[in-house]
């Protein structure tokens, strides 16, 4: 992976930065969150936001990378990578998108609901009106 290779540039840096700082954090906790709570869907009050701003911060770092790799020119003297070797490097990296954009799709859906929940409660109240 040439991202990994020496001198990095600074964006990738930025955003390893974010990673271990916020996104690494988060995951620890929501999977943690996932595996104990079992029986319910409700993991907290901060668990459905967090879940939406990880789920959109992921996947606003991982495409820039995933767009690297797809995309490195094959002209590029310093990239010799075959068409095989992107793949296998697309097969590390896309977990790291799909895990945190099925959380980004639950928390989305959870505020969906909730907010359909409040809607009928307010139909109800002005029908008893």
């Amino acid at each position: 992976d040439k991202l990994m290779t020496h001198p990095t540039e600074t964006w990738f840096t930025s955003l390893i930065s974010l990673e271990i700082l916020f996104q690494l954090p988060f995951f620890i906790y929501a999977v943690y969150s996932i595996l104990i709570n079992t029986t319910t869907t409700y993991y907290g009050p901060y668990f459905t936001p967090l879940c939406i701003v990880y789920g959109a911060s992921t996947a606003t770092t991982l495409i820039p990378i995933l767009a690297s790799v797809i995309w490195s020119s094959d002209d590029d003297e310093n990239d010799t990578m075959t068409i095989g070797e992107k793949g296998i490097l697309l097969s590390f990296y896309l977990p790291y998108l799909i895990f945190p954009l099925w959380l980004m799709i639950l928390g989305v859906q959870e505020v969906a609901g909730a907010a359909s929940l409040l809607d009928e409660g307010s139909v109800g109240m002005k029908k008893k009106k």
